[in-house]
């Protein structure tokens, strides 16, 4: 069981490669939401899907699906759905992008950072 007590030695990293592949699946999953949402709203503005609770569970059917409903504002009324991006949300999100920690019971005077990372890659 590790313990915040125990972290003594640690080190930010941050994997370039990683990064990249976790922005596309993110892009990925919100282009796949967006339109998913997008059929939803079509369904309301044509009248075949109406209610809140109708809409409601439909478009939580949707953000549950792929997980990325944190990146979204929508607004559901009895007759209406709209939704957008939270850029804001999404920008925080990738800024961490391939970053990762490596944390060591090791007292920080015993083994340097830049060691540590080192040991980590040679695993």
């Amino acid at each position: 069981m590790w313990s915040e007590a125990s972290a003594r030695c640690w080190q930010a990293c941050r994997n370039p490669r990683l990064a990249g592949r976790r922005d596309r699946v993110r892009q990925e999953l919100l282009k796949a939401t967006e339109k998913a949402l997008s059929e939803i709203a079509a369904r309301v503005e044509g009248g075949t899907l109406q209610g809140e609770a109708e809409i409601g569970l439909a478009v939580g059917a949707v953000i549950n699906k792929r997980k990325v409903g944190k990146h979204f504002h929508v607004d559901i009324t009895a007759t209406g759905f709209s939704f957008r991006r939270k850029q804001q949300s999404i920008y925080a999100e990738a800024a961490l992008d391939g970053i990762y920690i490596i944390r060591t019971s090791l007292e920080s005077g015993d083994m340097a950072a830049a060691e540590c990372v080192r040991s980590y890659k040679r695993l």
